[in-house]
């Protein structure tokens, strides 16, 4: 899991230094979301209710429609709006839960 979410933290840095937007504030929303991936990760643990994981997946998805507003929309790009993705779905897998559509497509602006 931190790997992935390491990762997903050094693609935005690789490209913010690139557009030339490596400013503080997009360094600490990209903190920020390090923070609120690992909250994600350690408040689902053990969860076996689906609605609770979905309350859980809801709230993480709206921080980080917060902070990629913060940061003028110039955070979450398609790479990292994909692995994002692909990281609540490794997660959902791992507790059991098996959804056929994307979970955060409804609450989710990136």
């Amino acid at each position: 899991m931190y790997d992935t979410i390491e990762d997903i933290a050094m693609m935005m840095i690789e490209y913010q230094t690139f557009a030339e937007n490596d400013t503080d504030e997009i360094k600490e929303a990209i903190v920020l979301f390090v923070k609120y991936s690992k909250d994600f990760y350690a408040l689902t643990e053990g969860l076996k209710e689906k609605d609770l994981y979905l309350e859980q997946v809801k709230a993480y998805v709206l921080k980080l429609n917060q902070l990629n507003m913060d940061s003028q929309y110039a955070l979450i790009e398609t790479d990292e709006r994909e692995m994002i993705y692909q990281f609540i779905e490794d997660r959902s897998i791992a507790l059991g839960f098996d959804f056929d559509y994307d979970i955060t497509l409804e609450d989710r602006d990136w």
